[in-house]
């Protein structure tokens, strides 16, 4: 399997094995965070998504600045130790005076938020200048994409056997040892991931604050707009990511609620189909070399899109199982080759601006639908409001397939450097 071969480039297997234990800790890191936020306000929890929406938001548009004239790898020990000293701060608090304080609490989640579109762009841009075979790139995308859906399931799974045998405030401390864990996978690899980058000039940017962040943001965004077919397929994720949002966690929570009283579980289970479907997806999918990616990202909206719609209709709890299952498949197809695009199409200076440029959207987006969601529902009806979301699947991936080209047509207007 191509994901084997790519796991034995040294600087890919620890890469990968860092973020894969930070991407765990993650997740019992945000396990934590609701489970706190749900005790304290209640109803009111939600708005603690929204401010993590918010500051990585913000993040995407000032951190450019901040980051400037850094290496990628030094971006990436900056972003896990300063989430590693933040991360720790409750596990202290809880074990001196057995409180964590709501204003400390709200301060390590807009640390946390705010390095997320630090570290992940870099991480995005050191990827192909690792991977020794540009026909592996599609494989290391997708061994590096799989660790985030692992870890959805993985990371629920770890935080409930951990409450059996530690207090909620103890899970802030696992954290910070997977963020402490991958600042060290790292530096294991220092040297070569320094040889690579030398070969990258870095500038060093005298210009003042304000300068530089209109520099890092409007650099992103005239880089996609020299690709049309790129920028609207990334665009389209980010749409179909707040859809993702209403259609599967919000609306089929709603709707199995609705449907299937005190049953709570049945949630879980179609969670846990979507997951297992959408890890498999990805294995499968990261071994075949895509000749047109830019249309499979099409098909997958498409595929996906017609799932939600069907589950958005579907009052049988192994129907709704099925659709869960076939709308994770399309999401790999289309979210794969959006990463291999977004790595090549672009100068290599270019590439981390571009990455922000898709959390911006991503995050604006997921915002909007977290705000709008429960009004929308209310005026419109559960059902209806799936089926919009559905469609917006639907209506993107037909307008890509009718207006966009892959590499190499007159559609994609390219200016390698």
């Amino acid at each position: 399997m191509k994901i084997f071969v790519a796991l034995k480039n040294r600087i890919i297997n620890r890469l990968w094995g860092g973020l894969t234990l930070s991407c765990i800790g993650a997740e019992i890191y945000s396990f934590a965070v609701v489970w706190i936020a749900t005790d304290r306000f209640g109803s009111q929890s939600g708005y603690l998504v929204a401010l993590q929406a918010a500051v990585i938001l913000t993040a995407t548009l000032t951190s450019g600045a901040l980051t400037s004239g850094m290496t990628n790898m030094k971006m990436m020990l900056i972003s896990d130790f300063i989430r590693f000293f933040a991360t720790l701060l409750p596990f202290i608090s809880w074990q001196l005076t057995h409180e964590v304080p709501t204003t400390l609490l709200i301060l390590v989640i807009v640390i946390v938020s705010f390095l997320r579109p630090v570290f992940d762009p870099a991480l995005q841009a050191i990827l192909p200048e690792v991977s020794s075979d540009r026909q592996l790139l599609n494989a290391v995308n997708g061994l590096f994409d799989v660790v985030r859906r692992i870890a959805r399931i993985a990371g629920p799974a770890i935080a409930a056997l951990m409450f059996s045998v530690m207090p909620v405030y103890n899970f802030f401390a696992v954290n910070a040892f997977t963020y402490i864990l991958s600042a060290l996978f790292i530096l294991s690899i220092s040297r070569e991931l320094r040889a690579i980058e030398s070969s990258v000039s870095v500038m060093n940017d005298r210009s003042g604050f304000i300068q530089k962040n209109i520099d890092a943001i409007a650099g992103g965004f005239q880089a996609l707009n020299k690709n049309f077919s790129l920028n609207f397929h990334l665009i389209a994720y980010a749409f179909c990511n707040g859809g993702w949002y209403v259609s599967l966690v919000l609306g089929l929570a709603l709707k199995l609620h609705l449907s299937f009283p005190g049953k709570s579980q049945y949630f879980g289970y179609v969670l846990g189909i979507y997951g297992i479907f959408n890890v498999l997806s990805n294995l499968v999918f990261s071994e075949i070399t895509v000749a047109r990616p830019v249309l499979a990202m099409s098909v997958g909206r498409l595929l996906s899109g017609l799932a939600l719609l069907c589950m958005a209709f579907s009052n049988s709890l192994p129907f709704i199982m099925l659709f869960a299952g076939i709308a994770a498949i399309g999401a790999p197809v289309t979210q794969i080759p959006l990463a291999t695009l977004m790595q090549t199409q672009f100068a290599k200076e270019e590439v981390v601006k571009v990455f922000r440029c898709r959390m911006f959207y991503e995050w604006l987006l997921l915002l909007v639908c977290l705000i709008a969601a429960p009004k929308l529902i209310h005026l419109l009806g559960l059902n209806m409001v799936m089926m919009l979301s559905s469609l917006s699947y639907l209506v993107l991936g037909l307008t890509g397939f009718l207006i966009t080209r892959d590499p190499g047509s007159e559609y994609i207007h390219e200016e390698q450097k």
